[in-house]
């Protein structure tokens, strides 16, 4: 049985409409599949840019502390810590970075801590030093005090004619008393302040070596996180830069700081 060209025309006319019809759904389904899919990766990079930005700040914000610690008096070195956003970035960064970000900012936050247990070990002892210089200090300025009241009193007695030989022997070896501390105040004094400067310009200087050494393992993280954002990153280049800061540094810095030292104790001795 032939069936008629009307009816094979109009079969193949419904078959091309719904072929049609077919393939805009499944034209539409994929580019709403890959939409969402976009959407979805935006987000996630969203999501991880939020959590990188304030962990290259802690970087940041780990160096500055490193230049903070040689600076600062005694009193205040419990104040010496990282922000809580910086804290809270270390500790949350393995909960959405991956494997190789996690390894790169891990390297980073031991130089962080290792290098700031240093420093504050060598600080520690500059400030034992600078307390026992304040309570030098202090006997001084109590000696210098109670001198000049005897000073003041011989001659309160002397102008009031009271002052007998006597007396005036008596106020003499009280004097005398006073000042044989002096000697043995002044060179504990001297000693111990030479010896706080110098573990002061020693720590000034080790503090730029753990800044170093800090920026060494960063960059490493730094690298992953732009890749992991998706960054055009030249990880050579950005290594190559960050070595030849490091180099220039352990250039000059040891002697600035040597010539700083010795242009302030050349004026303090002058």
């Amino acid at each position: 049985m032939r069936v008629p060209d009307a009816v094979t025309g109009a079969l193949i006319a419904l078959t091309g409409v719904l072929l049609t019809q077919v393939s805009l759904h499944v034209i539409e389904w994929i580019r709403t599949k890959r939409d969402r899919e976009r959407a979805q990766r935006e987000r996630q990079l969203l999501l991880k840019r939020d959590a990188y930005l304030p962990l290259v700040h802690a970087f940041a914000e780990g160096m500055t502390l490193f230049l903070s610690i040689p600076q600062t008096h005694h009193s205040k070195l419990s104040e010496l810590k990282l922000s809580q956003d910086a804290q809270n970035a270390l500790g949350t960064a393995s909960l959405i970075a991956n494997e190789r970000v996690i390894s790169a900012v891990n390297n980073a936050s031991k130089q962080l801590a290792r290098g700031s247990l240093r420093l504050m070990t060598a600080k520690i002892e500059e400030a034992k030093l600078g307390l026992d210089i304040e309570n030098l200090n202090l006997r001084i300025k109590q000696l210098s005090d109670a001198s000049r009241l005897i000073i003041d009193r011989m001659k309160s007695l002397q102008d009031a004619g009271r002052l007998n030989s006597q007396l005036a022997t008596a106020i003499d070896a009280e004097f005398q008393q006073t000042q044989s501390e002096f000697p043995q105040l002044f060179a504990q004094q001297r000693e111990k302040s030479e010896k706080k400067n110098d573990i002061l310009r020693e720590l000034q200087k080790q503090a730029m070596r753990e800044i170093v050494e800090l920026a060494a393992v960063s960059a490493p993280a730094v690298i992953e996180i732009r890749r992991d954002l998706e960054i055009p990153t030249d990880a050579d280049a950005l290594t190559e830069q960050v070595k030849d800061s490091i180099s220039f540094v352990e250039e000059v810095f040891p002697g600035f700081v040597d010539e700083i030292w010795t242009k302030a104790i050349n004026r303090k001795g002058n």
